[in-house]
């Protein structure tokens, strides 16, 4: 990885690393947008080309044991019947199966396609990657916004038409936010 960093200061500094943009549409440094939570992956800087070779490396690396990369697809936490997340009549209808959280991934299941998926957001951007095992078929968005995490399943619904995943995300969207 060449264009990847936790360091503000290094950031600045990388090939093909977008500026956050503020409600306004202006753009500023990460570092000024005040956050009241804390977030793992807040403050790492990576350009959509590195991240998609780690994404990809991590799924085709023999790196991981056989039941490690069997453990990575299977759900853990069953997603259908959580308040937020949850399927039916009036929410997501048919429900992914398998569908749910797997260790570092939400994984969805449609007509016997598995989809891993795992994404950010902050203030100032919405980032994706998503991943299908038995194809090596996927896509990684980032979008510096402050709406990033209601565009990327816009975005997909647009490049990959194909997916279904993203209408999870298009439920909660418009429940939670009013928008869709």
């Amino acid at each position: 990885m060449q264009n990847a960093t936790n360091s503000h200061d290094k950031a600045s500094k990388l090939d093909n690393i977008v500026t956050p943009v503020d409600d306004s549409g202006a753009f500023r440094s990460d570092y000024e947008f005040e956050q009241d939570y804390w977030s793992a992956a807040d403050d790492l800087f990576v350009s959509v080309e590195d991240y998609a070779n780690f994404l990809i490396s991590s799924f085709e690396s023999d790196a991981l044991s056989q039941e490690a990369r069997e453990e990575r697809i299977s759900v853990i936490t069953d997603m259908s019947t959580n308040p937020i997340w949850e399927c039916g009549p009036d929410a997501v209808d048919p429900c992914p199966e398998p569908y749910g959280h797997s260790i570092g991934w939400f994984v969805f299941g449609h007509e016997g396609t598995l989809t891993l998926h795992h994404g950010g957001n902050d203030r100032s951007e919405g980032a994706i990657g998503y991943y299908q095992p038995e194809t090596g078929d996927g896509g990684v968005i980032f979008v510096n916004s402050t709406k990033g995490v209601m565009v990327w399943p816009k975005i997909v619904d647009i490049v990959d038409p194909e997916q279904d995943f993203q209408d999870v995300f298009h439920d909660v969207i418009r429940k939670y936010f009013n928008e869709g």
